[in-house]
């Protein structure tokens, strides 16, 4: 694989502008198409000594269509008859890749025939037809007239430069997508934050673009809102269970508060009633200790008294002393 002009990478994949599709039988005319593109700094994804086919040899071929802006298919009889190329643009056609067919021989009456009757019977056949059938349906640029090669590429170049920033916006969720998808469709891969919003933005305007959003891309954008949602809705979770966690924490401290205070209060009632116990104890002592010394200074009151001698007589009195 050989990509011309000013090389591109996203990560480790080279990132073109176009994929070129080709029958080795037209390979004079890619090239001078080639140093064309190169010559107006455009990327190039071409297969020039065609890659080793080896187990890697079609996902390669897959990855420089995924990772391209445009399809381009050099439509010959040859490149109609081949089944790599027929392959090349199923696969574009998958991925909702602009697909830009360049003319570069006419393709009617016995020509047709003979194109169509090399399909009949081979396991492809129906790839095939409906490739053909949505080629036809396509805008064609025409390079059969090598003396008009300069303008036919302007114009190539003008559609080319078409709604760039969907294209190339299509591109990238097209591979995010499926890079999302060969990982098993693994959380990390997927978008968040401002990304998402930028790709759900690119989705809901891509009504009546060309090319549609795929049904992966679809599915990628519709997971990364879910998840995220779900992440918001954990944040939010998690914040409201923090604010519950401090307003009880507020609240066991008032009342942890009120408690100290309510116990500082009876501890000072408890130890001024003992205060006043003490204080009682010793007025009582002190009650005490006095009633024992007024009792200790008192003239005791003597055991006998001399007894008064009054002699009684009837009508007197007399006193004998």
């Amino acid at each position: 694989m050989y990509s011309f002009g000013e090389i591109q990478f996203k990560g480790d994949k080279c990132v073109a502008d176009l994929f070129l599709s080709y029958s080795r039988r037209d390979i004079e005319f890619v090239q001078r198409l080639n140093t064309a593109f190169v010559h107006a700094n455009r990327v190039v994804w071409v297969d020039w000594q065609s890659i080793p086919r080896g187990e890697d040899w079609w996902r390669e071929i897959q990855t420089g269509i995924e990772s391209a802006d445009a399809f381009i298919c050099v439509v010959t009889e040859n490149w109609l008859t081949s089944e790599i190329c027929h392959n090349e643009l199923l696969h574009a056609r998958q991925n909702n890749k602009r697909v830009l067919p360049v003319i570069r021989q006419r393709i009617h009456d016995d020509i047709e025939k003979r194109v169509k009757g090399t399909w009949m019977d081979t396991p492809w056949e129906k790839v095939a037809r409906d490739n053909w059938d949505a080629v036809r349906h396509l805008n064609w640029i025409y390079f059969d007239d090598n003396e008009k090669f300069h303008t036919e590429f302007e114009i190539l170049l003008s559609a080319l430069e078409e709604d760039q920033p969907h294209i190339k916006a299509h591109t990238d969720y097209q591979n995010d997508a499926l890079e999302w998808e060969r990982s098993n469709r693994n959380p990390s891969f997927l978008l968040s934050g401002d990304n998402l919003a930028f790709a759900e933005t690119w989705l809901a305007g891509s009504i009546n673009k060309v090319p549609e959003p795929t049904d992966i891309q679809r599915a990628y954008i519709a997971e990364s809102r879910r998840v995220e949602d779900e992440q918001i809705q954990r944040v939010v979770g998690r914040e409201r269970r923090i604010r519950q966690f401090r307003l009880a924490a507020t609240a066991l401290a008032v009342i942890g508060a009120l408690a100290l205070m309510a116990t500082v209060f009876a501890v000072t009632q408890a130890s001024s009633a003992l205060t006043q116990v003490d204080l009682a104890k010793t007025q009582l002592s002190t009650a005490q200790t006095q009633v024992a010394v007024v009792g200790q200074t008192l003239t005791p009151v003597p055991l006998t008294l001399t007894p008064v001698g009054l002699t009684l007589e009837a009508g007197n009195c007399h006193d004998r002393r």
